[in-house]
């Protein structure tokens, strides 16, 4: 959230300095404007920009399916917000779902992979391109219309702000945006494998086929080496993840390790995941003193928001459940199945629920 915060603020903030020139002309050079009438203007103008700015996440993330359709993709799910279209078995579902850092997101199931190449230029550039159109339809209407628009110079605005904050490479809080993304699949192209892989992974979850049993092919030299790209870290995320839904928790540990290094491009919230994931594995090992000092390690904001995600409800309920011997764990793990109505992909809850079964009737029964 507070990467959607922080980018918001920016788009925000460069249109309000924009607008703040523009106010200072009218007040120095026409007289018709008095102080009042322009900080009511400014006031207005400020609100029109909240407003198109979301209007210019949905157009954003409309130019990634337009542009990924027309480069051979699927559609797979539409996200603003938390709200999420999902679709299931050739009809759209409305999900709940949020990921932390974006403010919208347009999956799609990838064409194949073929010559170690796949197209994805024009599905990460959608979105840019199409704030950039509408902009430009908004200076259309502008020179055309015969009165002067508040909203619709707020709209071209924002349209092109969003376009480059998008579009310009950048990293905001760790998150790369769709420029620095790009320009990583350019300039090393191995990684175009990894982005093939995280999206046939949301395409198969969509059909209920948990991580343990997707093809073992697609997980065959997975390249845990060069993790300066986020997108490789996500694939080896992935792999991890895989080998602890099949119980090959060693394997899995050396990994995490791996991945907890400081030279790994992981964002904070990926960091605790892993904190989590290494807990579970220490608590399978029996070594609960360093169990204890991963969960120890979880930073306090993660803390706080620990209920807000599944990894964090299966750690805090074997926390209580086998450290602290609290009887109130099981509220945990009940909160966690309650997800599974509105939760776009449920056997993920599902992988949850069995690893907590695992350590606590395997484990520790």
């Amino acid at each position: 959230m507070k990467n959607i915060l922080y980018a918001s603020l920016v788009l925000l903030g460069f249109g309000a300095l924009i607008w703040g020139i523009g106010a200072l002309y009218l007040y120095l050079f026409h007289s018709g404007y008095s102080i009042f009438h322009i900080i009511w203007m400014t006031i207005q103008f400020l609100f029109y920009l909240y407003i198109t700015q979301w209007i210019h996440v949905v157009i954003h993330e409309t130019g990634h399916l337009v542009f990924g359709l027309l480069s051979g993709y699927r559609f797979l799910s539409f996200r603003i917000m938390s709200f999420m279209w999902i679709r299931k078995d050739y009809h759209l579902c409305l999900k709940r779902y949020r990921l932390n850092g974006t403010g919208g997101q347009c999956l799609m199931a990838p064409p194949d992979f073929q010559n170690n190449h796949m197209p994805f230029v024009l599905y990460q550039l959608g979105g840019c391109l199409m704030n950039i159109i509408f902009a430009m339809i908004g200076c259309a209407i502008a020179i055309f219309s015969s009165s002067f628009n508040l909203f619709l110079l707020a709209f071209i605005i924002m349209g092109v702000l969003t376009a480059l904050v998008n579009g310009v490479p950048m990293q905001i809080e760790d998150v790369d945006n769709d420029g620095y993304f790009r320009r990583t699949l350019i300039k090393f192209s191995e990684t175009q494998k990894d982005l093939w892989l995280n999206l046939k992974e949301e395409e198969i979850s969509v059909q209920n086929i948990r991580l343990k049993d997707m093809p073992d092919a697609w997980f065959e030299n997975i390249n845990t080496e060069n993790l300066e790209h986020s997108i490789r870290v996500s694939s080896v995320v992935l792999y991890y993840q895989r080998l602890m839904d099949q119980h090959d928790f060693q394997t899995a540990y050396i990994i995490i390790k791996q991945l907890l290094n400081d030279n790994v491009a992981i964002t904070k919230i990926q960091r605790n995941i892993l904190l989590c994931d290494a807990f579970y594995c220490q608590m399978v090992f029996h070594q609960l003193d360093q169990a204890i000092a991963y969960y120890q390690s979880l930073d306090n904001d993660f803390q706080k928001r620990i209920q807000t995600f599944l990894v964090g409800l299966r750690t805090v309920y074997i926390y209580k459940k086998i450290i602290e011997k609290n009887g109130e764990a099981t509220k945990f793990k009940q909160k966690l199945c309650s997800y599974k109505a509105n939760y776009p992909y449920p056997i993920e809850i599902e992988m949850h629920e069995d690893l907590m079964d695992f350590i606590e009737y395997d484990v520790y029964g």
